[in-house]
């Protein structure tokens, strides 16, 4: 009886180790993960921040809305519009990339850039459907004709969040933001 429960305990004891070293495997693994997004997200805000991606942002959302409804796609936009539109929309293709598959956390790019993201999306969203119909119907069966589902999979998450309040909706949950949104002062005593 004795070297039943003996057995029992030594049984029990591996198994507590056995769930330790998985938890502390999944923990290890997690923080390594937040280690390399870190640099990832840190590249990411660079780039929005850039000038060069502000003037494309400002040029693209300049564009009049005529020429957007009447191009059958991005190859039929002017020179300087078609390179602000690929210049922009891929990068939001690729942010949603990097959220799709965790990379960067969805709450941290729609938390900074949604009202971005929307903007753009609305903007253009007549000449994305147009280059899919585009590539639909010139590019080969077998070739993906898929046009920024990224960056549209990202544009209705913000939209479920709320739109374009999704980001303020994402910082009044954070510690030290203000009911509207705002970041609060800290106290100087």
């Amino acid at each position: 009886m004795m070297d039943a429960i003996t057995a029992f305990a030594s049984v029990f004891i591996a198994l507590i180790a056995v769930a330790a070293t998985i938890w502390q495997a999944r923990r290890s693994a997690r923080l390594a993960e937040d280690a390399l997004a870190l640099p990832v997200a840190a590249e990411t805000f660079r780039e929005f921040r850039s000038q060069t991606f502000r003037e494309h942002a400002r040029r693209l959302l300049t564009v009049p809305g005529e020429e957007l409804n009447q191009a059958s796609g991005f190859h039929e936009l002017s020179p300087e519009f078609q390179e602000s539109a690929y210049h922009i929309c891929y990068y939001f293709e690729y942010i949603g990339v990097l959220t799709a598959h965790g990379l960067v956390r969805k709450e941290v790019v729609i938390g900074t850039m949604s009202t971005q993201i929307m903007e753009v999306w609305e903007k253009m969203a007549p000449c994305i459907i147009a280059e899919r119909q585009f590539r639909r119907e010139n590019l080969p069966q077998d070739a993906g004709v898929e046009f920024l589902p990224h960056y549209e999979n990202l544009v209705r998450q913000i939209a479920v969040l709320g739109g374009r309040s999704a980001g303020m909706r994402i910082r009044k949950g954070l510690d030290g933001w203000c009911a509207d949104g705002s970041a609060r002062r800290a106290r100087t005593e």
